[in-house]
């Protein structure tokens, strides 16, 4: 659980890093790279439900 809060914290500071940096790089781009990430923490999402079921 604690490896799936991280990952959140990942991505949301990613996010605003992006949006302070973002004369060379598009709001699209960047989800593009944020959606392997949110694949992960969909697993792992589903891993931790199966585990408390």
């Amino acid at each position: 659980e604690k490896e799936l809060s991280s990952a959140f914290l990942c991505q949301r500071r990613d996010r605003t890093i992006g949006e302070k940096i973002s004369g060379g790089i598009t709001y699209q781009e960047l989800e593009g790279l944020a959606d392997p990430m949110r694949k992960e923490v969909v697993l792992a999402r589903k891993k931790i439900d199966s585990i408390n079921k």
